[in-house]
């Protein structure tokens, strides 16, 4: 948990890429750090936006029942199929 609480003080200073590093270490048995660095892929939060990669690790995250993840996985989705229909 302690890497967790790393993670988020380091975006509140605007070190983005520890923020990664960190919450990457803690996704090992950690679904809320899976959701947090998919979001961050979702977002190009201190790495270059990546929706592929954001989508595995949302539903990584979601199938470990994050509920935040689920949501987010199917706003990811959606935005995904309408960008195709267009």
């Amino acid at each position: 948990m302690a890497e967790m609480i790393d993670g988020y003080q380091a975006l509140s200073r605007g070190d983005q890429q520890a923020a990664y590093a960190f919450f990457l270490e803690e996704a090992k048995d950690n679904p809320q750090a899976l959701f947090v660095l998919g979001m961050m892929n979702y977002e190009g939060i201190g790495i270059p936006k990546d929706l592929v990669k954001a989508e595995g690790l949302l539903k990584q995250a979601a199938e470990a029942v994050s509920l935040e993840a689920q949501y987010n996985l199917a706003i990811l989705r959606l935005d995904g199929a309408s960008q195709c229909a267009a």
